[in-house]
C-alpha cells in the first residue's frame, strides 16, 4: 500500500478519535461495528425484499389464474416484472450484507479509504 495513503487514513482516524475524544483504536472498532450492523442490515433488507417478491410472485399467478381476477389480468406481467427487480435487489443485498459480516475489517478499511477519495 502507498505510504501516503496509509499516512492519510492515520490522520482521518487520528481527526475523528480526536473530535470524538477517545483513542484512534476505539474509532477502528467502531466503524468494525458498524459495518457488522449494516451487514445485519442488508440481510434484514434482503429477507424483505424475497418475502415481496414471493407475494408479487403469488398475486402475478393469482391474476393469471383466477376468474375473480379477470378484469386485471393485463397486470400479471408487470406484477411480476417488479417481482423480478424486487428479487434482484434482493440477491445484491445479501451478497453485501454477507460480505460485511463475514469480513467486516475490509468495510472498515474501505470506509477510511473513501472518506478521502482513496482506492
Amino acid at each position: 500500500m502507498n505510504d501516503k495513503l496509509v499516512d492519510k487514513a492515520t490522520e482521518y482516524i487520528d481527526a475523528i478519535a480526536s473530535k470524538l475524544g477517545v483513542a484512534a483504536e476505539h474509532v477502528y472498532d467502531i466503524l468494525v461495528k458498524h459495518a457488522i450492523v449494516s451487514g445485519i442490515r442488508d440481510i434484514i433488507l434482503a429477507l424483505v425484499l424475497g418475502a415481496v417478491t414471493y407475494g408479487l410472485v403469488r398475486l402475478s399467478k393469482w391474476l393469471t389464474t383466477s376468474d375473480e381476477a379477470f378484469e386485471f389480468e393485463s397486470y400479471a406481467p408487470f406484477v411480476l416484472f417488479i417481482g423480478l427487480v424486487a428479487f434482484a435487489l434482493a440477491i445484491i443485498s445479501l451478497y453485501f450484507g454477507i460480505g460485511e459480516l463475514i469480513n467486516p475489517e475490509y468495510y472498515a478499511i474501505k470506509e477510511i479509504l473513501d472518506a478521502f477519495g482513496g482506492k
